[in-house]
């Protein structure tokens, strides 16, 4: 229980991370920084509503320590590929789009 919830807390304060890091990006890297992050915001929405259902059916037929497994390993590359695009916010917004899908599909698991 004790490893488990160690994991936990690492595992959000890397999210954390990441998510102040894009919105941080957001706002630095154009004059129009508040709006992308408005439209991250709100695009951020979608995924939350979306993943749900196709949460349930994985959970069904995955193994959810490959599935978590899994799902870490593409938060890391995503990461990874926000550092040759911190200065173009449609890039960042993408790449936050897909990040939020993982982190609401492993948060359904």
């Amino acid at each position: 229980m004790n490893l488990f919830l160690v994991a936990t807390y690492f595992y959000r304060f890397a999210n954390g991370l990441l998510f102040l890091a894009v919105a941080w990006n957001l706002v630095r890297s154009s004059n129009e920084g508040a709006f992308a992050l408005a439209l991250s915001a709100i695009i951020g929405f979608f995924p939350a509503v979306a993943v749900a259902p196709f949460a349930r059916r994985l959970l069904e037929r995955a193994e959810p320590r490959t599935m978590v497994s899994l799902g870490i390993a593409a938060l890391s590359v995503c990461a990874l590929a926000f550092i040759p695009f911190l200065y173009a916010p449609k890039a960042v917004l993408a790449i936050n789009f897909f990040v939020l899908t993982v982190f609401f599909l492993l948060e359904g698991a």
